[in-house]
């Protein structure tokens, strides 16, 4: 549920979600964002802060 809060409190930094089921107790999950790069990292710090994330990590790119 914070997850969801979480990304609902962001959307308009988020593009596109991707869920995967690995095994019965972990998932993987994809979320492809586009912004300032100082509300990205918030976000990010935000997701892998959350209790249940296991692993996470932000990479960005410029598109100039």
């Amino acid at each position: 549920n914070n997850l969801a809060e979480l990304q609902h409190d962001y959307h308009d930094l988020i593009l596109a979600t991707q869920h995967f089921h690995l095994d019965h107790d972990n998932c993987l999950e994809i979320i492809a964002v586009k912004g300032e790069s100082v509300r990205l990292s918030l976000l990010a710090n935000k997701l892998i802060a959350l209790k249940g994330i296991q692993h996470g990590m932000l990479t960005m790119s410029s598109t100039k």
